[in-house]
C-alpha cells in the first residue's frame, strides 16, 4: 500500500502567539521550527440532536477560556468505498462534533499571507482534514510564505440527508460555506489576507469547487479555483433512495417523512453508520454510494445538464482557474484483482467520460470568458506511490506530491526524480496561490489555449519532464460522448 510521510507526531509546544477569534482565544503549538499550527478550530455548533441533519449554526464561545488546538480532532462520521488505495476504515476518530478548521502557518510573517483553503476527498463518503495524507505542514514549511486551511464537512447521509421532510438538502456543502466565510472573518489574525483565499480541492473536494463556482457566482469570497481530478457528473447525485434504504435499515421507516426524520434524528449515529454500511455496497462507482451525495436543489447543486447549459453561457464565478486530471484516474477506483489490475480498457473509458472530458469542458468554459485558465495532465507513474506495479497515474497520486507527502512503499524508496516532480507541482500550485492570474504565467506555464498547445503535461515516463501538449491530441474523443 501507499504508505505517507506522517507529521505532527513530536511537537513542541513552545510558545506560540495566541490568537482571538470569533470562536474563542486559541492556542496552537510548533509541529516544525518554522510552522504554527492550530488545529481544531471549531467554526459551528455541534450537529447534534435537532441539529443532525441540519444547516450548520456558527459556533458561539461559551466563556472567555483559552482553547488548546493542539490535537488532530475528529473527522465526521465515514464510511469509504474500497479501491486498491483505501478500506473501510480511515483510522482516524469519528465524531459529529468535528465541524473544525485546521490552519498551519508559517512561524514568521512580516506582511499578511496568501491562504490555500484545501476541501478533502472521498466520494462525498469519507474523508478527514485529520488524516495524515491531508497535512499542511510539509506544504508550509516548504512554501514559507503561504497559510494552509484544511476544512472538516459532513459526509454520506449525515451531510447529505435527501429526506422529504428536510429543505436544505445539502449540509455538507454548506458546512462548506461557513467554514470560508469563517475565515473570511479571522484569518487577518493569523496573518492571513482574506482578499487573497484560494480554493483547493481534490475529487469531491473537487467537485464541490465546482459546485461552489456556480452556486455563488455572485459572492465567491475566494480569490482563484483549482479543482484536481473532480467535476459534476462524477459522482451521481442522490435521489433520495439512499435516505430511504438507511430508514428500513433502522426501523426507521415511516410514511410520515416528518415522523421518519424524527426517529433518525434520535439514533445513535453508529447505528446510521451501521445502516449504510448494510446498505450499500462500498464502491466508488455505485449509483447510490455510501449513504448519501449531494442533491439537486437548484441552490446549492444544479442538474448535470444545466451546468453545460451554464458553462457555455458564462453562468459561473469570474476567477482564475487551474483545472486538472491524471492520465488514468480510473485505475485508482474501479475494483480491481492485486495481481491483474484493473480492466484497462474499462478504466481508460471510465477516465475519459467521468474525468478528462469534464475537465476539457471546465478549461474551455472558462477560457472562453477570457478568464485565467491552466490546464494540467499529470502522467507520472513513480514507483514510490505506486502500491501495485500494473498501476498507471491514478486518482490521487498528484495529490501527495503537492502536499509534499511522499514517502515511499515498503518496496521502493524514494528517488530524485519524484523529489523533483514535487517540488516542482508543489511550486506550481504555490504560485497560483500567490497570484492566481499571472503567477503561473511567471513560472512559464501558458494560459490554457483550445487551439494551441497548452494543455501542461507532467512528468512522462517516469520523469520530472513537463511539455505542453495540444489539446485537440487528448480530447477528440469527447465530441463521442
Amino acid at each position: 500500500m501507499v504508505s505517507f510521510k506522517v507529521t505532527e507526531l513530536s511537537p513542541s509546544f513552545q510558545q506560540v502567539p495566541v490568537i482571538n477569534t470569533t470562536s474563542g482565544l486559541l492556542r496552537g503549538y510548533s509541529p516544525y521550527p518554522d510552522v504554527h499550527a492550530y488545529l481544531g478550530i471549531p467554526y459551528a455548533e455541534s450537529p447534534v440532536g435537532d441539529l443532525r441533519f441540519a444547516p450548520p449554526q456558527p459556533f458561539k464561545t461559551k466563556d472567555n477560556s483559552t482553547r488548546n488546538c493542539y490535537d488532530v480532532s475528529p473527522g465526521c462520521f465515514q464510511l469509504n468505498y474500497v479501491t486498491a488505495f483505501s478500506d473501510r476504515s480511515t483510522g482516524i476518530a469519528e465524531s459529529e462534533d468535528s465541524l473544525t478548521i485546521k490552519i498551519w502557518k508559517p512561524a514568521e510573517a512580516n506582511k499578511m499571507l496568501p491562504v490555500l483553503i484545501f476541501l478533502y476527498g472521498g466520494g462525498f463518503a469519507s474523508g478527514a482534514n485529520g488524516l495524515p495524507e491531508y497535512s499542511g505542514v510539509e506544504f508550509v514549511s516548504a512554501q514559507k510564505d503561504i497559510i494552509f486551511a484544511s476544512i472538516n464537512y459532513r459526509v454520506n447521509i449525515f451531510g447529505f440527508p435527501n429526506s422529504p421532510a428536510i429543505s436544505a438538502k445539502n449540509p455538507g456543502l454548506l458546512d462548506q460555506r461557513l467554514a470560508i466565510e469563517w475565515l473570511r472573518d479571522n484569518i487577518r489574525s493569523f496573518g492571513g489576507n482574506p482578499d487573497q483565499m484560494t480554493l483547493v480541492g481534490h475529487s469531491a473536494g473537487s467537485i464541490s469547487i465546482a459546485y461552489w463556482s456556480y452556486a455563488y457566482k455572485n459572492d465567491p469570497i475566494v480569490k482563484g479555483l483549482v479543482e484536481i481530478s473532480g467535476q459534476p457528473g462524477l459522482i451521481t447525485t442522490d435521489d433520495g433512495s439512499s435516505w430511504k434504504s438507511i430508514a428500513n435499515g433502522t426501523g426507521c421507516s415511516n410514511d410520515d417523512a416528518s415522523a421518519e426524520l424524527a426517529c433518525m434524528k434520535k439514533l445513535p449515529a453508529r447505528s446510521l453508520k451501521r445502516a449504510m454500511s448494510y446498505n450499500n455496497l462500498p464502491s466508488f462507482t455505485d449509483t447510490v454510494l455510501a449513504g448519501g451525495t449531494p442533491a439537486v436543489d437548484n441552490i446549492t447543486v444544479f442538474p448535470l445538464t444545466e451546468y453545460t447549459t451554464r458553462g457555455l453561457a458564462g453562468g459561473f464565478a469570474k476567477l482564475p482557474l487551474l483545472v486538472t486530471n491524471a492520465l488514468n484516474e480510473a485505475d485508482g477506483v474501479l475494483p480491481f484483482s492485486p495481481t491483474t489490475g484493473v480492466n484497462q480498457t474499462l478504466s481508460d473509458e471510465f477516465t475519459l467520460a467521468s474525468f478528462h472530458c469534464p475537465v476539457a469542458a471546465m478549461a474551455n468554459y472558462s477560457a472562453q470568458q477570457g478568464l485565467p485558465t491552466w490546464r494540467y495532465l499529470y502522467a507520472g507513474s513513480f514507483a514510490e506511490v505506486l502500491p501495485y506495479p500494473w498501476v498507471r497515474p491514478y486518482h490521487g497520486s498528484d495529490l501527495v506530491l503537492i502536499l509534499g507527502q511522499v514517502r515511499g512503499t515498503a518496496y521502493q524508496d524514494v528517488g530524485p526524480e519524484i523529489r523533483k516532480a514535487g517540488k516542482y507541482i508543489q511550486d506550481a500550485v504555490a504560485s497560483f496561490v500567490r497570484d492566481p492570474i499571472s503567477g503561473l504565467e511567471g513560472y512559464g506555464w501558458p494560459r490554457y489555449d483550445i487551439g494551441a498547445p497548452t494543455i501542461v503535461k507532467l512528468f512522462g515516463n517516469n520523469s520530472a519532464a513537463v511539455t505542453f501538449e495540444d489539446p485537440a491530441l487528448y480530447d477528440a474523443a469527447c465530441q463521442y460522448l
